[in-house]
């Protein structure tokens, strides 16, 4: 995760009475937006354990030892770990809107902050992550995905939820094949959108 240098705060003493449960929302989610750029590092952190310690387990030791069988294990913290990170960058993105409904109930921040500077960062997070609520949903209802919407998600009468591919999490989801990369690059992209966000905020907060 890239060195956090300014999160948006702000002087309670300049906005008005009834803004100050809005504001309090407001420095909340911007909190949330962090919180769940970190949460994501530490499942990255788990996930590249887990992977190189089952690669290793593997390729150092006969299918039929109780090491090799050890591998089930630590590949099953991978997919525990990737579905986290998944839902991490749900819960990101969940966030930033959080951070833009509460900004628009605060008129002297309205005043201040463009709405195109934040509608900017959500377009770019849809960008970057354009199966976001297909990965979501099926890590949350994995029962609904693989049973109750059998026929919607399979293709040509296959079926795959919470797989790796690599270092992605891949599905099927609507007939297609859907992914998320629990990678450093994803991180970098969550990290970009959380300084986007926070510089439109640069003016208007606290010194």
């Amino acid at each position: 995760m890239s060195e956090i240098e300014w999160e948006p705060r702000f002087n309670w003493h300049e906005f008005p009475g009834d803004e100050i449960e809005a504001l309090r929302r407001l420095e909340s989610a911007i909190s949330g937006v962090l919180r769940q750029e970190e949460k994501f590092a530490t499942a990255l952190d788990l996930f590249k354990w887990a992977y190189a310690n089952t690669a290793q387990l593997r390729q150092e030791h006969p299918p039929m030892s109780e090491e090799y069988r050890s591998s089930f294990r630590t590949h099953r913290w991978t997919i525990l770990a990737a579905e986290h990170a998944a839902l991490c960058v749900d819960n990101f993105r969940h966030s930033m809107y959080a951070v833009k409904d509460a900004r628009g109930k605060i008129p002297t921040l309205v005043r201040k902050i463009s709405p195109k500077d934040i509608e900017s960062v959500l377009r770019k997070f849809d960008e970057y992550f354009p199966f976001n609520k297909a990965v979501r949903d099926n890590t949350v209802h994995p029962v609904d995905h693989r049973y109750f919407k059998y026929e919607r998600h399979h293709i040509n009468g296959v079926l795959v939820s919470s797989s790796l591919h690599g270092q992605s999490l891949v599905m099927t989801a609507d007939k297609q094949e859907v992914s998320l990369d629990i990678t450093d690059e994803t991180l970098g992209k969550l990290s970009s959108l959380r300084f986007e966000l926070f510089e439109a905020f640069h003016d208007a907060a606290a010194r």
